[in-house]
C-alpha cells in the first residue's frame, strides 16, 4: 500500500488561491494499513501550525489551529499519495 501525506495550505478569505507554502509545521504522514479519513470540503481540521512571535526567522512557536477545508488536491503515484487541503480560518 502506498504512504499517504497531509499538507494544509491557507487560503486567505480575500485570495483567488491559497499560500503556495504549507500551513502544517511536520508532514501528517501514514503508511497505509487500511482506511485513512480525508477530510470533505467543509469539514473543519486542527493540526499543529507555527505562528510568528518576533522578527527573527526563527522566532515563534508551535499552535494549534481550526481550520475549514475549501477545497482538496490529490496526487497519486504508485508509493505516495499526497493531499493537499486548502483551509480557510473559521
Amino acid at each position: 500500500m502506498p504512504k499517504v501525506s497531509f499538507q494544509f495550505h491557507v487560503k486567505p478569505a480575500s485570495a483567488q488561491r491559497s499560500h503556495r507554502e504549507a500551513d502544517n509545521t511536520e508532514r501528517l504522514e501514514w503508511d497505509s494499513e487500511g482506511t485513512v479519513p480525508v477530510p470533505n470540503v467543509g469539514d473543519t481540521v486542527s493540526y499543529q501550525s507555527w505562528k510568528r512571535t518576533g522578527p527573527g526567522a526563527t522566532d515563534g512557536e508551535d499552535i494549534t489551529v481550526t481550520r475549514k477545508v475549501v477545497s482538496r488536491h490529490f496526487l497519486i503515484m504508485p508509493d505516495h499519495i499526497n493531499v493537499s487541503l486548502d483551509v480557510s480560518e473559521s
